[in-house]
């Protein structure tokens, strides 16, 4: 009879143990970007040279966005990336052709809001992008009767 009840508690131990397991390693982190239409570009840029920022995705619980920027006139820019209360994360000032970068940033953060920010004497270009976070969680259990 005892081996009985310890057989049963150690499967129910084992059947929790494996469930919360499936819990723990099955939480996704999805980002739910919204780009704020604070772009603003001066009239005499060529929409070919346009600045672009896009957010392209996840990779390893990182979302990434790309910058793109041809710098046809040769002219010093800068390049700045805020957070949501204009904190500078990452500043360039540089005068080459093309600024083409790949920004990370972690989806274990508390920014809400990120910023991009490219300023030459002929540009003043500014996108940004509410970053709302939601993490799920799914399982599957699958219950055998012997």
């Amino acid at each position: 009879m005892k081996r009985q009840n310890v057989n049963t508690i150690a499967r129910k131990f084992f059947a929790g143990s494996m469930v919360a397991a499936v819990l723990f390693l099955s939480v996704q982190c999805k980002a739910n970007n919204h780009s704020v239409n604070t772009t603003s570009v001066l009239e005499n840029v060529d929409p070919i040279t346009k600045p672009s920022v896009k957010y392209v995705g996840s990779k390893n619980d990182n979302l990434l966005f790309h910058v793109n920027f041809k710098n046809t006139n040769n002219e010093f820019y800068t390049v700045e990336v805020l957070d949501d209360e204009n904190e500078v994360l990452y500043r360039l000032s540089a005068k080459d052709k093309e600024f083409n970068k790949t920004f990370e940033l972690t989806s274990y953060t508390d920014i809400n809001k990120l910023s991009f920010v490219i300023k030459s004497n002929k540009v003043n270009f500014i996108e940004s992008f509410d970053i709302n976070i939601t993490t799920t969680s799914t399982s599957h259990v699958a219950v055998v009767m012997n």
